[in-house]
């Protein structure tokens, strides 16, 4: 099958082979694992991913994509954004407060909490720093009325 820039997905399954062979041996390049865990979560191993991504060490404390991309992982495998996730969430929004992914995600842990008025606070940032035209906008625009719709019923 074709995929990004004409690469195999077996062309692809082999480069992040790769970097898991040259990370074996060079543990400390928290930049690799990064890489790496973002490649397992784009092939659905989560579970590889989340072993990735513990081994980011202190790029992790500085980096918001990396955190809200730890978030989605670990709530995607969970089936919630809650505990962990949350906190991670968080940080992201302590080191970013603009961040999109992150806003969406607060928004989304704040509505499965039943905190439809947060929800609301969260997507509205988002909104201010999505693209009008991109397909989250509209996402984000759709669930600011689902909560609003939640907290006006009895």
């Amino acid at each position: 099958a074709d995929v990004a820039n004409g690469m195999t997905t077996d062309m692809i399954n082999q480069m992040v082979e790769r970097l898991a062979k040259r990370l074996e041996s060079n543990p400390q390049d928290i930049q690799g694992w990064a890489r790496l865990a973002r490649a397992y979560k784009v092939q659905g191993r989560l579970a590889e991913a989340i072993k990735a991504y513990e081994k980011t060490g202190s790029l992790m404390d500085s980096d918001a994509d990396l955190l809200s991309q730890y978030a989605d992982t670990l709530a995607t495998q969970a089936n919630s954004l809650q505990g962990k996730p949350r906190d991670l969430i968080k940080k992201a929004l302590t080191i970013n407060p603009q961040h999109p992914n992150a806003l969406m995600m607060a928004g989304q842990g704040a509505f499965e909490a039943g905190s439809f008025q947060l929800a609301i606070g969260h997507w509205e940032k988002a909104l201010q720093v999505l693209p009008a035209n991109s397909p989250d906008h509209n996402l984000v625009q759709k669930e600011i009325q689902d909560a609003k719709n939640r907290l006006q019923k009895p």
